[in-house]
């Protein structure tokens, strides 16, 4: 907050278009936002209060943060790999996935 002010309005935006009040502050400080959606891009902007009119700045910038996916979990090891030949031309590979496997997500490389 700069030295004139009073207090300072956050408003964020959750992707919607529709700014929302997150809280009004007395002094310099932090505010934390909690359960947000993986990979999805939130807004903020503040205006502050001059003490000695009573009158709202503008509002800052925007600034726009997307917050990260979650991390994919490593494989488990490829649990009971087997081979079958017919000694001429051919050899069948059988496996079982990963305890942890997710479908559509991880292949093998033989």
């Amino acid at each position: 907050m700069s030295d004139t002010a009073d207090e300072l309005e956050l408003y964020w935006d959750q992707g919607n278009g529709n700014w929302v009040l997150k809280g009004t502050y007395s002094s310099d400080g932090v505010a934390t936002f909690d359960h947000l959606f993986s990979s999805h891009t939130y807004q903020f902007k503040a205006r502050q209060r001059r003490s000695g009119d009573n009158q709202w700045s503008y509002y800052s910038n925007i600034l726009s943060i997307t917050t990260k996916s979650p991390p994919q979990p490593v494989p488990d090891y490829v649990r009971d790999i087997t081979a079958l030949g017919d000694w001429i031309s051919k050899i069948t590979l059988t496996w079982y996935s990963p305890t942890n496997w997710i479908d559509g997500g991880w292949y093998y490389k033989i």
